[in-house]
């Protein structure tokens, strides 16, 4: 227990400016690392939002709709689609916008193939 007290009593204000500095230099790399990870998550998904948004703007012209970035999906039912099929993408569309269903890009262009039969 004396050499604990010893310790604690012998530590020099060098000291602790050394473990301020070392404390400080450690933070300054866990908050650059913390704001790379960061960027690279907002990044990584506003890419994976703009090609969804892109496949599905893409099928649209296809069918003879330009989409404005404001115009919900559900009142732009392309003719030769069923009005139930449509309904039931939307509504896929927007789970998936909302996370509550997840799925791939193999998954969405399946569900567009789906509306032309």
């Amino acid at each position: 227990r004396l050499a604990w007290y010893r310790y604690v009593l012998e530590f020099e204000s060098a000291d602790r400016s050394r473990l301020w500095r070392a404390l400080q230099e450690m933070l300054a790399w866990i908050a650059g690392l913390a704001a790379l990870i960061a960027t690279g998550w907002v990044i990584w998904r506003a890419r994976r939002v703009d090609w969804e948004w892109a496949l599905v703007d893409w099928w649209l012209k296809r069918h003879g709709i330009v989409r404005k970035p404001h115009e919900p999906l559900r009142f732009l039912a392309p003719a030769g689609v069923r009005h139930e099929a449509w309904d039931a993408f939307v509504r896929w569309w927007e789970k998936r916008r909302y996370k509550k269903g997840r799925a791939g890009f193999g998954a969405l262009v399946r569900a567009l193939r789906a509306l032309e039969k």
